[in-house]
């Protein structure tokens, strides 16, 4: 009965830290600019796009500006995953070492 006791309270304790990590991956920005800042784009940890800069210049460039969206988007993508990551190693940390068999349950 002790250890239910005790893997319950952990998985509270997970719970908790998974909260707190999804408020910290909505409130990570990332930014990113391409074409020497003529596309900018602006991506949270969850790798929502939160707001998209064109340079009027690129408005008459069809193939260029779908070339740098793009561009963008991928490395805004990549660069939100590495804030995801990094916020899940600071609020995470080695929890999952202290926690039992709830531990197998967070990614490291």
């Amino acid at each position: 009965m002790f250890k239910f006791a005790e893997t319950l309270k952990n998985m509270f304790l997970v719970k908790s830290k998974l909260d707190e990590l999804q408020k910290a991956l909505k409130n990570r920005k990332v930014e990113v600019e391409v074409g020497g800042g003529l596309v900018k784009v602006v991506m949270d940890a969850q790798q929502n796009v939160l707001d998209i800069e064109i340079d009027d210049s690129l408005l008459s460039d069809k193939k260029m500006l779908h070339d740098l969206l793009l561009s963008a988007l991928s490395e805004g993508k990549r660069r939100a995953q590495e804030a995801a990551t990094e916020e899940m190693q600071k609020i995470l940390g080695d929890l999952g070492g202290d926690l039992g068999d709830v531990g197998s349950l967070i990614p490291s």
